[in-house]
């Protein structure tokens, strides 16, 4: 869809510092971004408006990904920890 036209549509402000991984749902619906700030991020992929803020990595984030088929994502950070985040209310698991 994007890559079709090469247009930039959005840009994603709210980390303070380097983004150091992004992942696109299965379903392009959101979006997903991990920082060195040390939160990870959820955005809506239409509107580029950030849906929530996960924190509690205690170092950088280097990955994110989602768990397939639940609505659940997934962090690893440099604090060597791998956290589980509820998407629908945000609570780590």
């Amino acid at each position: 869809m994007v890559a079709a036209t090469g247009q930039q549509i959005h840009v994603l402000t709210g980390h303070t510092n380097w983004v150091n991984a992004v992942r696109f749902s299965n379903d392009d619906g959101w979006i997903l971004s991990g920082s060195t700030d040390g939160t990870v991020r959820l955005w809506d992929a239409e509107s580029g408006k950030q849906i929530r803020c996960f924190e509690g990595h205690k170092g950088p984030v280097n990955s994110v990904s989602f768990v397939e088929n639940t609505l659940v994502a997934i962090s690893g950070g440099d604090d060597r920890t791998i956290r589980f985040w509820p998407l629908p209310d945000g609570s780590e698991l």
